[in-house]
């Protein structure tokens, strides 16, 4: 939405608009692709930190 929102911003015309909004999400696709590695390996270590934290009980829910 924030980078629709930009684009829709910048450019006037429609068309151009929406070109330039194709243009932006392929370059965040290109992006994934590209560091999807280093993202997997981050979003494991998130993954692993919450599991540790949820052992301590640190995020357990008060019942």
């Amino acid at each position: 939405m924030l980078i629709a929102g930009a684009a829709n911003a910048c450019v006037a015309n429609t068309q151009l608009a929406s070109a330039v909004r194709m243009v932006l999400f392929m370059f965040l696709a290109l992006t994934i692709l590209v560091h999807r590695d280093s993202l997997a390996k981050g979003g494991l270590s998130l993954v692993r930190k919450l599991v540790s934290l949820n052992q301590i009980g640190i995020l357990q829910t008060p019942t």
